[in-house]
């Protein structure tokens, strides 16, 4: 199901350009949680401000495929879209399963405050509390 997709780490004060083309660059990890793989190719990442899309295509995930195994990771990068971006004092990242409008709302996050180089993740996976001071693991497990 659709809301087996969450975010699961969000990536918004990288060292250098944070809009950098991937690997570089800000990035948000989705977790499928669920039994079966989910292809997410069509879905939309948003910041706080409803047209700053990012879609999500095979040309900025990780490992260039939008397919999500089950219990797996995948990491969308901002990969220099121009109006997608993560502040760095507090933003709300959306996940849509199409455009807003359109599409549902899947999952959300929101986040106060960023350590450069280090990323909001929640432990454990997909669960559990969340905090700004982890290392970032792109398509891995939470640490």
């Amino acid at each position: 199901s659709h809301s087996d997709i969450i975010i699961n780490e969000i990536y918004a004060n990288p060292a250098g350009d944070e809009g950098a083309p991937m690997p570089d660059g800000e990035w948000v990890e989705l977790y499928n949680k669920g039994n079966w793989s989910i292809d997410i190719n069509g879905w939309y990442l948003y910041d706080a401000i409803d047209s700053h899309d990012l879609p999500i295509t095979a040309t900025n995930v990780g490992g260039g495929s939008t397919i999500i195994p089950a219990k797996g990771y995948l990491a969308v990068y901002r990969n220099t879209d121009p109006l997608f971006s993560l502040n760095n004092d507090t933003d709300n990242v959306r996940l849509y399963d199409g455009e807003i409008g359109v599409g549902n709302l899947i999952n959300s996050h929101s986040y106060t405050g960023t350590v450069e180089a280090k990323s909001w993740s929640g432990m454990p996976n997909g669960a559990g509390s969340w905090s700004d001071n982890h290392i970032p693991t792109p398509g891995g497990v939470n640490v």
